[in-house]
């Protein structure tokens, strides 16, 4: 029994190796993208119910416009990408499968120029076109096989039961330190095609880790200095972010 289930295992893993479409690198994969877009729509509402939007038209158009610009020149130009301001004071920015990416309005009033937005936005992209949730995933569900083989058929392996019950899951998954270099280095990447300066990368990041040591969650990680961004325009962006400060409350985040 115990041969069966390696070699059941074995076989699906060879059978779900894939190309990562970002890194160009061969890995397992049992999550085809349409069950990432899948995925990340009800995990998007849970969002929206438990976080909860920030209710600014203009703010949320103005993320939109900047993330389809920088997601336009990735790897996967067309999912259905979704960019949105929750309202959450926590230092944090978090991105789910299928094209979801969120910033949260204490981001917003911490950053001091769009470039620097640009590459926690596009960090935040590169988890998404690196497919690092899909991964694990993958790695998941090769791993629980012999505790629930006989719960899936071999025809069916690479498809999740239970799709619903586990899109809020998505959120919790942990990235290792491999897939946060990647996501950094994509992350630059995708602003510098977008036109946005990234050169001030270490000094972002040392300016993040201080922040980190006071926000109840990871930030992510940030860089860039202005590109046709004004410093007033990004203190109007500061202050229609904090605005709602006063009375909104803590809720819970979740980091990425």
């Amino acid at each position: 029994m115990k041969r069966a289930v390696f070699l059941l295992v074995a076989s699906a893993a060879v059978a779900g190796c894939a190309r990562n479409p970002a890194t160009g690198k061969n890995e397992l994969m049992l999550v085809s993208e349409s069950q990432e877009i899948q995925l990340g729509q009800q995990a998007d509402s849970g969002v929206i119910a438990s976080i909860g939007l920030y209710p600014d038209p203009a703010l949320q158009s103005y993320l939109g416009d900047l993330g389809k610009q920088l997601a336009a020149t990735s790897e996967r130009p067309n999912l259905p990408w979704t960019f949105r301001v929750v309202d959450d004071p926590a230092v944090n920015a978090f991105a789910i499968p299928g094209g979801f990416v969120y910033v949260t309005r204490g981001l917003l009033t911490h950053v001091t120029t769009e470039a620097e937005l640009a590459t926690v936005v596009g960090h935040e992209i590169g988890h998404v076109t690196a497919r690092h949730t899909a991964h694990a995933m993958s790695e998941q569900q090769v791993a629980g096989l012999g505790l629930a083989i006989g719960s899936i058929a071999s025809s069916q392996i690479a498809k999740y039961a239970g799709v619903a019950s586990q899109a809020m899951g998505v959120l919790f998954l942990k990235f290792s330190r491999d897939n946060e270099n990647t996501a950094d280095a994509l992350g630059v990447r995708y602003s510098r095609r977008a036109n946005y300066d990234s050169r001030q990368m270490i000094n972002s990041r040392r300016s993040w880790r201080r922040r980190r040591q006071t926000s109840p969650v990871r930030p992510s990680t940030a860089t860039g200095t202005c590109g046709g961004w004004t410093g007033s325009s990004m203190e109007q962006t500061r202050a229609r972010a904090s605005s709602g400060a006063r009375s909104s409350t803590t809720r819970t985040s979740v980091s990425g």
